[in-house]
């Protein structure tokens, strides 16, 4: 689409002041404020935006969404093993997300509060990957780090991948862990496609990946 010719015809009820930001051919809209929990809103896109080769748009295009109550996810208790928990943003009842029985050393909730990727302990002293629902459903193992620390993870703004630091026995910066009679190997930035399902290595030698969009 034309960014020129869409822009003016969109429109959110009830109406929200924000900026529209562009991704490629996707479009974003950042409320200047946060939507209102509970609130049931409605997007469109007006007929006469044009397409990339001038083709003008005939009818409406309609949408509609109600906003979350935010939640707060945390770490606790402060010593390990860390249990995932949430609690309401407001106040309130506090959500265990995983079991007490497994520690947990980091976590990352997508942008869009869908999913929660979280590095956790196993039986061989390294961390993996697993992934879980933003409310704590359907857990599974995402990426199987055996000895190795997986570890910090990040997801892009469009939450298609998800950037982490992969330290070979545990012995780079991140975690300070070594042992002798090892070799070193220096810990790296992979980044997981969640849409093929495979890592590809960035860098060498580093530590505590960021997304900048």
């Amino acid at each position: 689409m034309q960014a020129r010719t869409v822009e003016p015809q969109f429109e959110i009820e009830p109406p929200t002041l924000g900026k529209p930001q562009w991704e490629g051919q996707r479009l974003w809209f950042a409320p200047d404020r946060p939507f209102q929990p509970g609130l049931s809103y409605t997007a469109r896109l007006k007929a006469g935006a044009l397409s990339e080769q001038g083709r003008s748009r005939k009818l409406d295009v309609i949408w509609s969404f109600r906003a979350r109550t935010p939640w707060i996810v945390y770490l606790s208790p402060v010593n390990p093993p860390h249990q995932l928990w949430r609690i309401p943003s407001t106040g309130g009842n506090a959500q265990p997300l995983t079991s007490a029985s497994v520690n947990v050393q980091d976590f990352a909730v997508s942008l869009n509060g869908q999913h929660i990727v979280y590095s956790q302990t196993n039986p061989q002293r390294g961390s993996d990957l697993w992934l879980m629902t933003g409310e704590g459903k359907a857990p599974h193992l995402l990426v199987d780090c055996g000895v190795n620390l997986c570890a910090r993870p990040v997801w892009s703004p469009d939450g298609a991948r998800i950037a982490y630091n992969w330290d070979p026995w545990g012995q780079g910066l991140l975690f300070l862990r070594f042992e002798p009679n090892k070799p070193y190997f220096r810990p790296e930035i992979v980044v997981w496609s969640m849409a093929i399902g495979k890592t590809k290595v960035l860098a060498q030698d580093t530590i505590m990946p960021a997304w900048q969009p």
